[in-house]
């Protein structure tokens, strides 16, 4: 990648194309299904490189050394299926009957489902498999939204988007309840995925992008009732994909709050990628699980996995270079035997918290947690998580 010319400010054009993309969002949410079309022209600028320009993300130096967020089930290629797995959303009641949804920030962050994959993987995978047998990529996707249909260019859609945009071809219907004295119900088929696929890789990007010390917008969604996530549909055909904690490589933590007795955090470090031949992608090296439970009877209060640190991250270029854990209601500090050159703080907040950011206010519950680490010489933010209000 060559030096940008004439200097610009990228890490300020970044936070431009997010609030772009919030921007679109939130009007997308709130009924306005064309600004799909915004949302995946940001997207395009954000990661798509062709031999004649460079995506903003590759010329901050970091496309590839992200570990994508992946909310998508495999691909089911069973011949006798007419309705294929619709990859990147949920379904539910609209206005008009079900429709597809997309799946949103705090779904792909806690299903235990979501992977972590390399760029080209989260790029390229086919994602969405139609009842044509068309496949089609978060890239195919998002450059028929913006180079076909409206975003960037007006053109003609190959037959195979035209058919998924237009006619159906995800194969999806919905039947209605039949009337008295009707034999059965009608059925009508599900508008297609295209719109929400696209919002839900919005929300994939901008969990990528917090998830590595930066700070992201948000939109503010209202939580709908009576959606089906195609996780729970059987359209899943790999196995999940979980961490083997009993390795020899794998290093094992533990921790308790001073304002939380009772409860005790378990934390585990992978020092090495985790695959499986059956599975689609890896578990990365520094994946740090965490596990919470009340001492007295074993339940579980809080369960999560993440894509954590390993010896050669430096802090990201938003963190400024002094900068310190800060003071917090309680706090301990910890670290792993596979990773010695660092140590890692968990703050836990006793109240609620209400911050404002360029983005605007967030609001932050009693009991949740930070974690900080301290590698290279330097402090960052790493990540955050609903911990327990007592």
């Amino acid at each position: 990648m060559s030096p940008h010319p004439r200097d610009r400010d990228l890490e300020s054009d970044l936070a431009e194309q997010l609030g772009f993309l919030v921007s679109s969002a939130s009007a997308f949410d709130l009924g306005q299904i064309s600004e799909s079309k915004r949302i995946a022209l940001v997207i395009r600028v954000l990661v798509h490189d062709t031999n004649i320009s460079h995506s903003l993300l590759d010329q901050l130096g970091i496309k590839d050394s992200l570990s994508w967020a992946d909310s998508t089930p495999g691909i089911d290629r069973d011949p006798n299926i007419v309705g294929r797995t619709p990859g990147l959303t949920t379904m539910g009641p609209g206005p008009t009957g079900i429709v597809f949804r997309a799946r949103y920030f705090e779904q792909i962050e806690q299903s235990p489902t979501t992977r972590y994959v390399p760029f080209t993987d989260w790029w390229e995978r086919a994602v969405i498999l139609d009842g044509n047998g068309n496949e089609f990529s978060r890239k195919s996707l998002v450059l028929a939204m913006t180079n076909k249909d409206g975003g960037a260019h007006i053109d003609r859609l190959n037959a195979a988007t035209y058919d998924f945009i237009h006619s159906n071809s995800a194969g999806f219907v919905s039947i209605s309840v039949p009337g008295p004295g009707s034999p059965g119900g009608v059925a009508k088929p599900v508008p297609t995925p295209i719109y929400a696929s696209i919002r839900t890789i919005a929300e994939e990007l901008l969990l990528t992008l917090q998830r590595s010390g930066r700070q992201v917008p948000r939109s503010i969604v209202v939580p709908e009732l009576g959606t089906i996530d195609s996780f729970t549909a059987g359209d899943h055909t790999g196995n999940v994909l979980e961490p083997d904690l009993s390795r020899e490589d794998v290093s094992h933590t533990s921790f308790q709050f001073g304002s939380l007795p009772g409860v005790t955090f378990r934390l585990s470090r992978l020092q090495s990628a985790q695959s499986n031949p059956s599975f689609d992608g890896e578990i990365p090296a520094g994946w740090l699980a965490i596990v919470g439970t009340r001492d007295s009877s074993g339940e579980v209060v809080h369960q999560s996995g993440e894509a954590g640190p390993t010896e050669t991250d430096t802090a990201p270029p938003n963190v400024p270079h002094n900068f310190e854990n800060p003071v917090a209601d309680d706090a301990v500090t910890f670290g792993f035997d596979n990773f010695p050159q660092a140590t890692f703080t968990a703050t836990r907040a006793s109240t609620e918290e209400v911050t404002e950011s360029p983005w605007g206010k967030s609001v932050r519950g009693a009991g949740w947690i930070e974690l900080f680490l301290t590698l290279n010489g330097a402090t960052w933010p790493l990540s955050g998580f609903a911990g327990p209000p007592t």
